[in-house]
């Protein structure tokens, strides 16, 4: 297979020194006419957003390569236990997928070789013989550093190759989209060339070398927070496949008329193992293809709604910083107008962090969070709106939002979590009916959570024990 154009980046061609980086350009790359510079005995890929063997384009692209130039593959992984807001619950998910992608790389013939530590003296150590470093994509900017530091470190060609989003941000859209509309059509129309299913091809020239897998046992090495991990997800493709064929058979079919409601809880659950990168868009829309299960509604939220979310934060690096930095300017003046009005209640850092307020809807939602690492897609944005009405101002309510979001979701430290948080402050909305202490921006109360809703049963699955 040939990867399509669009996916692929060049950050340095074969032969500019160290740290003369060429920009960005989007590349059609004729594979067959790149030749290995003297020397060489390998192609290195750093796995990292993508931390799954089954359609991952960067792998292919990398296995494409070092088949053309008749060369071993090494893959590289660098568990980072300083990444930013990550603990133990974020890095058992995490190990309990590469496990099973360190399996599937070994039977593959590659060689895999890992570290705990910084990436950027990692990858310059396993790449000093290296043909071709290839690199899997990167939107949130703690990310795109990490990229830029480590192709800066190497002195062999350096690719990027997007395989998180079924159509990579830069061809979909050249700037920061306003809303979802924007985005639509353009995805709709790019969907058939860049949504196809795939094969890995085979690895012509495999090696012998072997290194200790990737597993849990490494939890005992990472002195980071410690968070119970999730009480509902393990991870690994295998456990996201379950769950698809699972939502596939019980919940897909009432996905539009119920997927809102968090008593039937008629979601996908996937949301953590797409931020791991341990499974693809691509296959989720494979299976909905097969299956006959291809539904509108639920396209919409995995490629439109989410490619928003990675649109607003690769083209708005203030998206974990200040919120006049990314609202629009008739929220920003709404909520300082209102910045004065009395709150009802007004709750502290800890009062939310323990589910300590007067409504027992919005308990449940940061109990949910607590204990399973994800909230059910209706309740994180009332669990959002009110913390805006009971916090003493806007911008405290946002620093409140990212630090439980960042700490407790599995699916937290996430452009779908950033622009989820914005959203609650208007980004990617209108303006609404105005009211007190939001202004125009969209109001909800728990009048319609039980208008809508059996609200009981919800609840009463996250009640707190020693109540």
């Amino acid at each position: 297979m040939m990867i399509e154009e669009g996916r692929i980046k060049i950050w340095k061609t074969e032969g500019i020194k160290n740290g003369d980086r060429a920009p960005l350009a989007q590349s059609s790359v004729s594979i067959a006419a790149l030749e290995p510079v003297s020397e060489s005995n390998k192609v290195v890929y750093w796995m990292q957003s993508a931390q799954r063997t089954i359609h991952n384009h960067a792998l292919a692209y990398a296995i494409e390569r070092a088949n053309a130039m008749q060369l071993p593959l090494t893959v590289a992984f660098c568990i980072m236990p300083n990444f930013p807001n990550a603990n133990t619950r974020h890095f058992q998910f995490m190990l309990e997928g590469l496990s099973e992608t360190s399996a599937a790389l070994s039977a593959m013939g590659c060689e895999l070789q890992w570290r705990i530590g910084e990436p950027a003296p990692f990858i310059e150590s396993v790449c000093r013989s290296a043909a071709l470093l290839v690199m899997d994509d990167a939107y949130l900017k703690y990310e795109r550093q990490l990229k830029q530091t480590v192709a800066a470190s190497v002195l062999c060609e350096v690719v990027q190759v997007s395989t998180n989003v079924v159509v990579p941000v830069m061809a979909a859209y050249p700037k920061s989209a306003y809303g979802a509309y924007v985005l639509r059509a353009s995805i709709h129309k790019l969907m058939p060339y860049y949504d196809k299913p795939f094969t890995l091809p085979e690895l012509l020239y495999k090696t012998r070398e072997t290194a200790k897998p990737i597993d849990e046992s490494l939890m005992d090495l990472l002195k980071c927070e410690s968070l119970p991990a999730s009480s509902r997800y393990i991870g690994g493709f295998s456990k996201a496949m379950a769950i698809l064929m699972q939502f596939i058979e019980t919940g897909i079919a009432d996905y539009a008329d119920d997927g809102n409601n968090p008593d039937l809880m008629r979601t996908s659950g996937l949301s953590p193992y797409l931020h791991f990168g341990q499974i693809s868009p691509v296959t989720i829309i494979e299976q909905l293809r097969q299956t006959g299960s291809y539904d509108e509604t639920f396209v919409e939220q995995l490629v439109v709604r989410r490619e928003l979310a990675f649109n607003y934060v690769y083209y708005e690096p203030g998206y974990d910083e200040a919120l006049e930095l990314i609202l629009p300017k008739w929220a920003m003046e709404t909520l300082i107008v209102h910045i004065g009005d009395t709150r009802p209640y007004c709750y502290s850092l800890s009062d939310f962090e323990d589910a300590k307020t007067h409504d027992s809807y919005w308990n449940a939602a940061q109990r949910q969070l607590i204990m399973e690492g994800t909230v059910h897609n209706y309740m994180r944005m009332y669990w959002g709106k009110k913390i805006i009405e009971w916090s003493k101002t806007p911008d405290e309510a946002f620093q409140t939002m990212l630090y439980l979001n960042d700490k407790y979701a599995l699916d937290g430290r996430d452009p779908n979590g950033y622009a989820g948080i914005a959203w609650c402050f208007g980004k990617h909305d209108r303006p609404w009916q105005e009211r007190q202490i939001f202004g125009k921006i969209r109001y909800m109360n728990d009048k319609g959570l039980k208008r809508k809703f059996k609200m009981a049963d919800y609840v009463a699955r996250y009640h707190e024990v020693t109540e």
